[in-house]
């Protein structure tokens, strides 16, 4: 046999042996999760001048389970919707829609506290009060939180959020950016 039977032989053989190594015996469903969350939220820095720094945001998401099969830690995909206002009676107020991607990685399984960290990745629109028109900008976001199991299939969960959110601008110099830091509380329901 020439050298190309043997690595063509060769790697057939560790394909197989990789891919029987990896079925399972069982098959989970893929579990899915809903969540509605809502708190407190505040400017804590920004470049924008005269704007409301306190307010509230509320957000709905889709997650799917990645892994976590078989009695170990779970991680899901999210898919979020949200809205954040801070308004003012004295400055301008600015409201902010933002949606895209978050991944929530749990760091225990089985228990009836679960504490778990989560990384986003989203796109915004902000309005500012007087202002005509909106803004796009992109936010990240870092999450610290804990779900509270009730039974299987739901949870209260809480969360600390810090954000950096930035608006760049054609034909400006700099872009526009402020970073939030949130607390939520919400019900999240679907097996996790």
């Amino acid at each position: 046999m020439s050298n190309i039977k043997y690595i063509s032989l060769f790697l057939s053989i560790v394909f197989i042996v990789t891919i029987a190594g990896a079925q399972e015996n069982s098959f989970e469903k893929v579990s899915k999760q809903y969540s509605l969350i809502a708190g407190y939220s505040n400017i804590s820095k920004s470049t924008v001048k005269n704007i409301a720094i306190s307010g509230y945001t509320i957000e709905f998401d889709y997650s799917w389970k990645l892994s976590g099969y078989n009695k170990k830690k779970s991680t899901f995909i999210t898919v979020p919707i949200g809205f954040s206002s801070h308004n003012s009676k004295s400055l301008r107020n600015v409201n902010l829609l933002y949606y895209g991607w978050i991944v929530r990685h749990n760091l225990a399984k089985d228990k009836i506290w679960i504490p778990y960290l989560a990384y986003s990745l989203l796109l915004n629109q902000v309005w500012y009060q007087n202002t005509a028109g909106n803004d796009m900008g992109h936010q990240t976001r870092f999450t610290f939180g804990f779900d509270r199991r009730l039974n299987d299939f739901s949870a209260l969960t809480i969360a600390l959020n810090y954000s950096f959110i930035r608006f760049p601008g054609l034909g400006q110099n700099k872009s526009e950016k402020f970073t939030t830091i949130s607390l939520v509380a919400g019900y999240r329901f679907g097996k996790g």
